[in-house]
């Protein structure tokens, strides 16, 4: 089980960081399967994710149409936090947990606090400050980068000054509603943005925290026996935390979302 549960941590930290990189859920595997042999398998998937392989476009395009509806729900407000959760933080970050996590060595040197269980995949880390300094709309595809989607924001009339959180701003307010005739080259090249953007998140919720702006994403392994959300905590537009949380149920991963506070 603790093989396990580091295993399902090393996803999670590399689906938190999945959406600056701006990877695919193939490429996320491939990320974790860097601290173990390179399997035949990892080199067959590595080529699927090649822009100019047409079934990999057709996938990205069929996702992308999936997904363009999401945009940010409230996050949900809760009143009966047990007393005995124990609070967490690093810098400015705290978030409260479950009494019963306790820490635990995170190999990553971003990841500064981590809580967890040997045996349940229950756990709260915490991500130093990062910044965005070179770009992070690196999709492989040649018709999708930074450029073309702030040309493609304009002519949709969504407002976007080149920042990450302006980009998150920009690709959550799209929906379909928005395709017309006219538009229908713009809206793709928006539409992909936005699923590279959010790729591998399922929902996302938003809250403002002492005036920060903050994306709590789900994410897509959440089925697998329990429920993961990775929090963006923009301190300026293009500074950010991040918190991730696994819990046994959706309540509970919610839960602890709900308790992260920004000073």
């Amino acid at each position: 089980m603790k093989k396990a549960f580091m295993a399902i941590i090393a996803a999670a930290t590399v689906m938190a960081f999945s959406a600056v990189s701006c990877g695919s859920k193939k490429e996320d595997s491939g990320a974790v399967n860097e601290t173990t042999a390179v399997s035949e398998e990892d080199t067959t998937e590595e080529e699927t994710t090649d822009p100019d392989n047409e079934e990999y476009r057709e996938l990205i395009r069929r996702e992308a149409e999936e997904g363009i509806d999401i945009t940010p729900q409230p996050l949900p407000e809760y009143d009966n936090i047990p007393e005995d959760w124990k609070e967490i933080s690093y810098e400015r970050v705290s978030l409260r947990i479950p009494p019963d996590l306790e820490e635990t060595e995170m190999w990553p040197s971003y990841v500064k606090t981590c809580y967890g269980k040997e045996d349940s995949f229950r756990t709260a880390y915490i991500v130093e400050k990062m910044e965005n300094k070179y770009g992070f709309l690196n999709t492989g595809f040649p018709e999708v980068n930074e450029e073309t989607a702030a040309e493609a924001f304009k002519e949709l009339g969504i407002e976007f000054d080149g920042s990450l959180l302006s980009m998150y701003k920009a690709v959550l307010s799209l929906t379909s509603e928005m395709r017309t005739d006219s538009n229908a080259e713009s809206f793709e090249t928006a539409m992909l943005a936005k699923e590279f953007m959010i790729r591998d998140n399922s929902e996302v919720y938003y809250k403002q925290i002492n005036g920060c702006d903050v994306y709590f994403m789900k994410n897509d392994f959440s089925n697998d026996g329990c429920e993961s959300f990775n929090a963006m905590i923009f301190v300026s537009d293009n500074e950010y935390y991040q918190v991730q949380v696994i819990g046994d149920t959706i309540e509970e991963a919610l839960m602890m979302c709900s308790t992260i506070d920004i000073k």
